[in-house]
């Protein structure tokens, strides 16, 4: 019934995965090219993969927020303090995208008279399409604010192709209003993630370091 996703038992099956199918769904995920996602999930999708590349993600990006403040301290002879009061910002973002983006798009889809797709699969395929952000949050320590933006609009661009080639079939059913609503949507939706990380984490949160430890070195 409707209460059993309540309990354990229900997800049990999403993390019944091995090594082996994750590493091959993150291979097909990082090649935009790639429309057989599907095909390999073999409709076993997990929550394993996405909640660890979630977490993986949400730790790399706070280690090269920190690496992106050690570097300015040390070229300006700052003191190094290390932050973390930007982790709720990249906690909700993740996990909320991770749930709640794909889970909109499912009921939109099935509001429009889908019988195939369901909230799992989506869950699944939208958690490893961004596995490609780990390579750019690492490149973030380089200080340049457009080299990070550039990154992440290829690897956003990357994500969003990759959701519609494997996505495509489906979409193609449908004609007018209701294929620019399912499309607007999906492009919003990592166009709202652009804006998140690049104003609201790494602008936002980057220039609070430099601020933040500049401040304190001047008090000192």
């Amino acid at each position: 019934g409707f209460c059993g996703c309540f309990s354990i038992d229900f997800y049990r099956p999403y993390f019944n995965v091995t090594t082996e199918d994750v590493k091959e769904r993150i291979i097909v995920a990082v090649d935009p090219r790639r429309n057989n996602f599907f095909d390999i999930m073999d409709n076993r999708p997990d929550f394993y993969g996405p909640f660890w590349i979630y977490t993986t993600l949400i730790f790399v990006l706070v280690a090269a927020g920190n690496m992106h403040a050690y570097i300015l301290a040390v070229v300006n002879d700052w003191a190094f303090t290390s932050r973390f009061d930007f982790v709720p910002i990249a906690v909700s973002t993740f996990y909320g995208y991770g749930v709640f983006v794909p889970v909109i798009f499912t009921f939109l889809l099935k509001c429009v008279g889908s019988k195939e797709v369901k909230f799992a699969d989506t869950i699944c395929i939208y958690g490893y399409s961004l596995f490609i952000l780990g390579p750019v949050f690492i490149l973030a320590i380089i200080p340049s604010s457009l080299f990070v933006l550039i990154m992440l609009v290829i690897a956003l661009g990357s994500s969003t192709w990759f959701l519609l080639q494997n996505y495509n079939e489906e979409l193609k059913k449908y004609t007018g209003n209701t294929r620019y609503l399912l499309l607007g949507f999906l492009g919003l939706a990592q166009i709202a993630l652009l804006i998140t990380f690049k104003w609201q984490i790494f602008d936002a949160v980057y220039d609070k370091y430099e601020h933040y430890i500049e401040a304190r070195n001047t008090v000192n």
